[in-house]
Protein backbone atom coordinates (compact mmCIF):
# COMPACT_ATOMS: atom_id res chain seq x y z
CA UNK A 1 0.00 0.00 0.00
CA UNK A 2 1.28 3.18 -0.59
CA UNK A 3 0.48 7.18 -0.53
CA UNK A 4 1.78 9.72 -3.05
CA UNK A 5 2.09 12.95 -1.18
CA UNK A 6 1.81 16.24 -2.84
CA UNK A 7 3.80 18.74 -1.07
CA UNK A 8 4.50 22.83 -1.65
CA UNK A 9 6.75 25.65 -0.07
CA UNK A 10 8.06 23.32 2.25
CA UNK A 11 12.01 25.04 2.82
CA UNK A 12 14.85 24.92 5.50
CA UNK A 13 15.93 22.40 7.35
CA UNK A 14 14.61 18.48 6.76
CA UNK A 15 11.15 17.65 7.95
CA UNK A 16 9.84 13.79 8.84
CA UNK A 17 6.77 13.01 7.34
CA UNK A 18 4.21 11.04 9.10
CA UNK A 19 1.65 8.70 7.63
CA UNK A 20 -0.72 6.65 9.46
CA UNK A 21 -4.09 4.46 9.14
CA UNK A 22 -6.58 5.34 10.57
CA UNK A 23 -10.19 3.56 10.60
CA UNK A 24 -12.97 5.32 8.68
CA UNK A 25 -15.94 4.20 11.51
CA UNK A 26 -13.78 4.27 14.63
CA UNK A 27 -12.48 6.88 16.34
CA UNK A 28 -9.11 4.55 16.98
CA UNK A 29 -6.30 3.89 14.19
CA UNK A 30 -7.07 1.65 11.90
CA UNK A 31 -7.42 -2.30 13.81
CA UNK A 32 -5.45 -5.28 11.49
CA UNK A 33 -5.08 -8.87 12.57
CA UNK A 34 -6.39 -10.52 15.44
CA UNK A 35 -8.62 -7.23 16.02
CA UNK A 36 -5.79 -5.41 18.07
CA UNK A 37 -5.13 -1.79 17.68
CA UNK A 38 -2.12 -0.97 15.97
CA UNK A 39 -0.78 2.65 15.00
CA UNK A 40 0.50 1.76 11.59
CA UNK A 41 3.14 5.02 10.65
CA UNK A 42 5.96 5.75 7.88
CA UNK A 43 8.35 8.24 8.36
CA UNK A 44 9.99 9.13 5.46
CA UNK A 45 12.61 12.04 4.91
CA UNK A 46 11.85 15.46 3.35
CA UNK A 47 14.58 18.23 2.18
CA UNK A 48 13.88 21.88 1.21
CA UNK A 49 11.00 20.62 -1.20
CA UNK A 50 9.74 23.92 -2.69
CA UNK A 51 7.71 22.34 -4.65
CA UNK A 52 6.99 18.38 -5.30
CA UNK A 53 5.71 15.26 -4.13
CA UNK A 54 6.59 12.08 -2.01
CA UNK A 55 5.31 8.63 -1.89
CA UNK A 56 5.33 6.70 1.72
CA UNK A 57 5.15 2.77 1.11
CA UNK A 58 3.17 1.79 4.30
CA UNK A 59 5.69 -1.09 5.49
CA UNK A 60 5.75 -0.91 9.39
CA UNK A 61 3.60 -1.71 12.38
CA UNK A 62 5.48 0.68 14.40
CA UNK A 63 3.45 0.82 17.54
CA UNK A 64 1.15 -1.09 19.15
CA UNK A 65 0.38 1.29 22.21
CA UNK A 66 -2.30 3.76 22.97
CA UNK A 67 -4.74 3.41 19.48
CA UNK A 68 -5.51 7.43 20.08
CA UNK A 69 -1.98 8.60 19.47
CA UNK A 70 -2.37 12.18 17.56
CA UNK A 71 0.11 12.22 15.06
CA UNK A 72 1.39 15.38 16.91
CA UNK A 73 2.13 13.11 19.75
CA UNK A 74 3.85 10.40 18.01
CA UNK A 75 5.90 12.56 16.04
CA UNK A 76 7.06 14.74 19.16
CA UNK A 77 8.26 17.71 17.01
CA UNK A 78 6.34 20.46 15.86
CA UNK A 79 4.01 20.33 12.99
CA UNK A 80 4.25 22.27 10.59
CA UNK A 81 1.15 20.90 8.17
CA UNK A 82 -1.05 18.42 8.24
CA UNK A 83 -4.11 16.72 6.55
CA UNK A 84 -6.44 14.75 8.34
CA UNK A 85 -9.92 14.54 7.07
CA UNK A 86 -12.17 11.58 7.49
CA UNK A 87 -14.17 11.85 4.37
CA UNK A 88 -11.23 12.33 1.71
CA UNK A 89 -12.09 10.07 -0.92
CA UNK A 90 -8.82 10.42 -2.47
CA UNK A 91 -7.08 9.16 0.87
CA UNK A 92 -9.43 6.05 1.37
CA UNK A 93 -8.47 2.49 0.98
CA UNK A 94 -11.15 0.35 1.50
CA UNK A 95 -10.31 -3.36 2.05
CA UNK A 96 -13.03 -5.85 1.36
CA UNK A 97 -14.33 -8.25 3.97
CA UNK A 98 -15.67 -11.77 3.70
CA UNK A 99 -17.73 -14.02 6.54
CA UNK A 100 -19.47 -17.34 5.98
CA UNK A 101 -21.89 -19.50 7.38
CA UNK A 102 -22.01 -23.13 5.57
CA UNK A 103 -24.79 -25.88 6.01
CA UNK A 104 -26.64 -28.31 4.25
CA UNK A 105 -29.77 -26.37 2.74
CA UNK A 106 -32.42 -26.77 5.73
CA UNK A 107 -29.41 -25.24 8.09
CA UNK A 108 -27.77 -28.58 9.78
CA UNK A 109 -24.02 -28.37 10.25
CA UNK A 110 -24.20 -31.68 11.18
CA UNK A 111 -24.78 -33.95 7.65
CA UNK A 112 -25.51 -37.61 7.01
CA UNK A 113 -23.21 -38.74 4.14
CA UNK A 114 -24.99 -40.27 2.61
CA UNK A 115 -25.97 -40.88 -1.41
CA UNK A 116 -25.57 -37.09 -3.21
CA UNK A 117 -24.78 -34.35 -0.69
CA UNK A 118 -25.41 -30.64 -1.15
CA UNK A 119 -23.54 -28.27 1.01
CA UNK A 120 -24.85 -24.34 0.39
CA UNK A 121 -22.30 -22.10 1.52
CA UNK A 122 -23.92 -18.51 2.25
CA UNK A 123 -21.11 -15.78 2.23
CA UNK A 124 -21.56 -12.02 2.83
CA UNK A 125 -19.17 -9.46 1.82
CA UNK A 126 -18.59 -5.68 3.02
CA UNK A 127 -16.29 -3.30 1.33
CA UNK A 128 -16.52 -4.50 -1.96
CA UNK A 129 -15.81 -1.93 -4.52
CA UNK A 130 -19.03 -1.61 -7.03
CA UNK A 131 -17.67 -3.60 -10.36
CA UNK A 132 -18.38 -1.71 -13.68
CA UNK A 133 -20.81 -2.11 -15.74
CA UNK A 134 -19.43 -4.85 -18.09
CA UNK A 135 -17.40 -6.32 -14.61
CA UNK A 136 -18.00 -9.46 -12.63
CA UNK A 137 -16.42 -10.84 -9.56
CA UNK A 138 -15.65 -14.84 -9.20
CA UNK A 139 -16.53 -16.16 -5.58
CA UNK A 140 -14.79 -19.46 -5.69
CA UNK A 141 -14.81 -22.10 -2.52
CA UNK A 142 -12.93 -24.92 -1.54
CA UNK A 143 -14.05 -27.79 0.88
CA UNK A 144 -11.27 -28.32 3.31
CA UNK A 145 -10.43 -31.55 5.20
CA UNK A 146 -9.88 -30.23 9.33
CA UNK A 147 -7.92 -32.98 10.31
CA UNK A 148 -5.17 -33.34 7.32
CA UNK A 149 -5.66 -28.98 6.34
CA UNK A 150 -6.02 -30.27 2.63
CA UNK A 151 -8.77 -29.92 0.21
CA UNK A 152 -11.09 -32.56 0.14
CA UNK A 153 -11.06 -34.52 -3.28
CA UNK A 154 -13.86 -36.25 -5.19
CA UNK A 155 -14.05 -40.02 -6.20
CA UNK A 156 -11.44 -38.42 -8.67
CA UNK A 157 -9.09 -37.01 -6.77
CA UNK A 158 -10.43 -33.68 -7.82
CA UNK A 159 -10.27 -31.16 -5.21
CA UNK A 160 -14.26 -30.27 -4.66
CA UNK A 161 -14.70 -26.64 -5.36
CA UNK A 162 -17.58 -24.28 -6.00
CA UNK A 163 -17.65 -20.71 -7.95
CA UNK A 164 -20.15 -18.40 -8.93
CA UNK A 165 -19.62 -15.11 -10.69
CA UNK A 166 -21.62 -11.90 -9.50
CA UNK A 167 -22.09 -8.46 -10.49
CA UNK A 168 -22.72 -5.93 -7.51
CA UNK A 169 -24.38 -2.68 -7.10
CA UNK A 170 -23.57 -1.80 -3.64
CA UNK A 171 -20.32 -2.48 -1.51
CA UNK A 172 -22.43 -5.05 0.95
CA UNK A 173 -24.48 -8.43 -0.74
CA UNK A 174 -24.37 -11.99 -0.16
CA UNK A 175 -23.41 -14.48 -2.45
CA UNK A 176 -24.50 -17.97 -2.33
CA UNK A 177 -22.31 -20.98 -3.31
CA UNK A 178 -23.45 -24.80 -3.45
CA UNK A 179 -20.83 -28.05 -3.43
CA UNK A 180 -22.60 -30.77 -5.21
CA UNK A 181 -21.10 -34.38 -3.86
CA UNK A 182 -22.39 -37.09 -5.50
CA UNK A 183 -20.34 -40.06 -3.83
CA UNK A 184 -20.90 -39.03 0.09
CA UNK A 185 -20.03 -41.64 2.09
CA UNK A 186 -16.56 -42.67 0.26
CA UNK A 187 -15.84 -38.70 0.11
CA UNK A 188 -17.13 -37.39 3.64
CA UNK A 189 -18.12 -39.71 5.77
CA UNK A 190 -16.29 -39.54 9.10
CA UNK A 191 -15.01 -36.04 8.22
CA UNK A 192 -14.89 -32.93 9.58
CA UNK A 193 -15.20 -29.97 6.80
CA UNK A 194 -14.20 -26.50 6.39
CA UNK A 195 -15.48 -24.25 3.51
CA UNK A 196 -12.49 -21.72 2.69
CA UNK A 197 -13.88 -18.90 0.09
CA UNK A 198 -12.09 -16.23 -2.46
CA UNK A 199 -13.20 -13.08 -4.18
CA UNK A 200 -11.35 -12.35 -7.80
CA UNK A 201 -11.98 -9.57 -10.24
CA UNK A 202 -11.92 -9.83 -13.84
CA UNK A 203 -8.54 -10.30 -14.27
CA UNK A 204 -7.95 -12.89 -11.44
CA UNK A 205 -6.76 -10.91 -9.03
CA UNK A 206 -7.54 -11.62 -5.30
CA UNK A 207 -9.83 -9.07 -3.87
CA UNK A 208 -10.46 -10.73 -0.34
CA UNK A 209 -10.55 -14.60 1.52
CA UNK A 210 -11.85 -15.98 4.17
CA UNK A 211 -9.86 -18.93 4.91
CA UNK A 212 -9.94 -20.04 9.05
CA UNK A 213 -9.41 -23.51 9.18
CA UNK A 214 -11.19 -23.25 13.16
CA UNK A 215 -13.87 -21.10 11.95
CA UNK A 216 -17.10 -22.47 13.50
CA UNK A 217 -19.46 -21.15 11.08
CA UNK A 218 -17.68 -22.38 8.32
CA UNK A 219 -17.90 -26.21 9.53
CA UNK A 220 -19.67 -28.96 8.72
CA UNK A 221 -19.36 -32.61 10.68
CA UNK A 222 -19.94 -35.92 8.56
CA UNK A 223 -20.84 -38.86 11.23
CA UNK A 224 -18.73 -42.03 10.19
CA UNK A 225 -20.66 -45.48 10.90
CA UNK A 226 -18.80 -48.86 10.54
CA UNK A 227 -20.55 -52.14 11.64
CA UNK A 228 -19.52 -55.83 12.95
CA UNK A 229 -22.24 -58.38 12.68
CA UNK A 230 -22.13 -61.43 14.68
CA UNK A 231 -23.87 -63.38 17.10
CA UNK A 232 -24.06 -62.52 21.08
CA UNK A 233 -21.51 -65.09 21.66
CA UNK A 234 -18.90 -63.28 18.94
CA UNK A 235 -19.72 -65.79 15.92
CA UNK A 236 -20.19 -65.06 12.46
CA UNK A 237 -21.62 -68.42 11.48
CA UNK A 238 -25.33 -69.33 12.71
CA UNK A 239 -27.54 -71.81 12.96
CA UNK A 240 -30.87 -71.37 11.85
CA UNK A 241 -33.72 -71.90 14.56
CA UNK A 242 -36.47 -70.63 16.08
CA UNK A 243 -35.06 -67.71 17.98
CA UNK A 244 -32.05 -65.75 16.80
CA UNK A 245 -29.70 -62.65 18.14
CA UNK A 246 -27.35 -60.88 15.95
CA UNK A 247 -25.13 -58.31 17.80
CA UNK A 248 -24.14 -55.15 15.54
CA UNK A 249 -21.29 -53.67 16.84
CA UNK A 250 -21.81 -50.38 15.45
CA UNK A 251 -18.23 -47.78 15.38
CA UNK A 252 -19.55 -44.11 15.20
CA UNK A 253 -16.85 -41.22 14.59
CA UNK A 254 -17.06 -37.31 14.49
CA UNK A 255 -20.39 -37.05 16.19
CA UNK A 256 -21.15 -34.23 18.51
CA UNK A 257 -20.98 -34.85 22.45
CA UNK A 258 -24.07 -34.37 24.13
CA UNK A 259 -26.42 -34.48 21.38
CA UNK A 260 -29.16 -37.77 21.17
CA UNK A 261 -28.58 -39.54 18.55
CA UNK A 262 -30.74 -42.74 17.16
CA UNK A 263 -28.80 -45.64 15.16
CA UNK A 264 -31.17 -47.43 12.82
CA UNK A 265 -30.20 -51.39 11.59
CA UNK A 266 -31.47 -53.62 8.83
CA UNK A 267 -30.57 -57.44 8.44
CA UNK A 268 -30.50 -57.61 4.99
CA UNK A 269 -30.32 -60.86 2.82
CA UNK A 270 -26.86 -60.59 0.79
CA UNK A 271 -28.22 -62.61 -2.35
CA UNK A 272 -31.41 -60.66 -3.09
CA UNK A 273 -30.31 -57.58 -1.34
CA UNK A 274 -33.04 -57.09 -0.28
CA UNK A 275 -34.50 -56.82 3.29
CA UNK A 276 -34.17 -60.08 5.31
CA UNK A 277 -37.47 -61.30 6.59
CA UNK A 278 -38.62 -63.46 9.68
CA UNK A 279 -40.51 -66.62 9.80
CA UNK A 280 -43.48 -64.48 10.39
CA UNK A 281 -42.76 -62.10 7.24
CA UNK A 282 -41.51 -59.15 8.96
CA UNK A 283 -39.03 -57.18 8.48
CA UNK A 284 -35.58 -57.66 10.80
CA UNK A 285 -34.70 -54.42 12.10
CA UNK A 286 -33.49 -52.86 15.16
CA UNK A 287 -32.71 -49.24 16.76
CA UNK A 288 -30.62 -47.57 19.61
CA UNK A 289 -30.70 -44.29 21.10
CA UNK A 290 -27.94 -42.60 22.80
CA UNK A 291 -25.88 -39.87 23.66
CA UNK A 292 -22.35 -39.98 23.02
CA UNK A 293 -19.87 -38.47 26.02
CA UNK A 294 -17.05 -38.54 23.10
CA UNK A 295 -16.66 -38.09 19.46
CA UNK A 296 -16.09 -41.32 18.89
CA UNK A 297 -17.30 -44.38 19.92
CA UNK A 298 -18.87 -47.59 19.78
CA UNK A 299 -22.65 -48.77 20.77
CA UNK A 300 -24.42 -52.10 20.04
CA UNK A 301 -27.60 -52.99 18.11
CA UNK A 302 -29.17 -56.38 18.78
CA UNK A 303 -31.40 -57.67 16.28
CA UNK A 304 -33.57 -61.01 17.76
CA UNK A 305 -35.80 -62.68 15.64
CA UNK A 306 -37.59 -65.87 14.47
CA UNK A 307 -34.82 -67.45 11.77
CA UNK A 308 -36.16 -70.93 11.00
CA UNK A 309 -36.01 -69.58 7.19
CA UNK A 310 -32.66 -68.85 7.15
CA UNK A 311 -30.60 -71.80 6.53
CA UNK A 312 -28.18 -71.67 3.88
CA UNK A 313 -28.44 -67.67 3.82
CA UNK A 314 -25.95 -65.13 4.56
CA UNK A 315 -27.43 -61.65 6.05
CA UNK A 316 -25.45 -58.58 6.36
CA UNK A 317 -26.02 -55.63 9.18
CA UNK A 318 -26.77 -52.36 7.97
CA UNK A 319 -26.63 -49.27 10.10
CA UNK A 320 -26.79 -46.09 9.90
CA UNK A 321 -28.04 -42.51 12.03
CA UNK A 322 -31.68 -41.99 11.38
CA UNK A 323 -30.82 -38.60 13.30
CA UNK A 324 -30.31 -35.93 16.46
CA UNK A 325 -31.65 -33.93 18.58
CA UNK A 326 -29.58 -31.27 20.15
Amino acid sequence: MSERIFLRQLLGKSHSLIVALHGKEQTAFVALSGGSHRLVIVIASVEHVVYGEQEAVVLALVDEGSHRVSLREVSGVRVIAEHKDINDEDQTVKIPHIRTTASDRDGNKEILADGSVVIQDTVSYDGLPVANADDTYTMTGTLMDKETGESVKDASGNPITASTSFHNTTESGTVILEFRVSDAAAVLEGKTVVVFEVITDKDGKEIAKHEDIEDKDQTIHFPGVKTTAADDAGSKELKASGKMTVVDEVEVTNVTPGNEYTIKGTLIDKATGETAVDAAGKPITSSVTFVPTTANGSIKLTFTFDGSNFEGKTLVAFGQPAGRQP
